[in-house]
C-alpha cells in the first residue's frame, strides 16, 4: 500500500513538472499594432514632424524646434499627434516638432535625459528650443493652432 501510494506521488510531482515545464517553453506573440506602425512610418516621412533621436534633432538644429513631449498611453497626447501628422505641411517651413517619448515603454535614456534637462515632469508638454538647445518657450496641451499660437 505504502508502495502504491509513493508510485501515484512520484507520477503526480512528475506530472505537474511536465505541465509546468511544457507551460513555461511556450513564447507569447505580441504582433505589432499596424496602424501605430502606420502611424510611425507616416509621421516620419514627414520633414516637420519626427520621432526624436540625437540625429533628428541635430539635423533641425537651423530651425525653430518644438519638443513635444509624448506618451503612447496618453488619451491627449494621440489626438494632437494625430493632427501634427495630418497637418505637418501647415507648419512654418522653418519649424521642426520633435516627438519625444516620455514615460511609456518607448522612453529611451537620452529622451528622459531631455525630460529632465527641460523640466518636463508630464507628457503633453512643449519646449521650444534654440539653435544652441535653450529653452525658449514652454506650454502644455494643445494640437498644431496652440503651438503655432505659442511658438516665438
Amino acid at each position: 500500500m505504502n508502495k502504491s501510494l509513493i508510485g501515484v506521488s512520484v507520477v503526480l510531482v512528475i506530472g505537474v513538472l511536465g505541465v509546468f515545464a511544457f507551460n513555461s517553453q511556450k513564447k507569447e506573440v505580441v504582433m505589432p499594432d499596424p496602424e501605430k506602425a502606420m502611424e510611425r512610418v507616416v509621421a516620419t516621412t514627414t520633414e516637420q514632424y519626427v520621432f526624436f533621436s540625437p540625429e533628428a534633432l541635430a539635423a533641425a538644429v537651423d530651425k525653430r524646434r518644438v519638443l513635444f513631449f509624448y506618451a503612447e498611453w496618453c488619451p491627449t497626447c494621440a489626438p494632437a499627434d494625430k493632427d501634427f501628422q495630418a497637418n505637418a505641411s501647415k507648419l512654418p517651413a522653418d519649424v521642426v516638432v520633435v516627438r519625444v517619448n516620455h514615460n511609456d515603454d518607448n522612453t529611451d535614456a537620452a529622451e528622459k535625459a531631455l525630460a529632465k534637462e527641460y523640466g518636463v515632469t508630464y507628457q503633453h508638454t512643449y519646449v521650444q528650443i534654440d539653435a544652441a538647445g535653450k529653452k525658449v518657450a514652454t506650454w502644455n496641451g494643445g494640437k498644431l493652432a496652440e503651438l503655432l499660437e505659442n511658438i516665438k
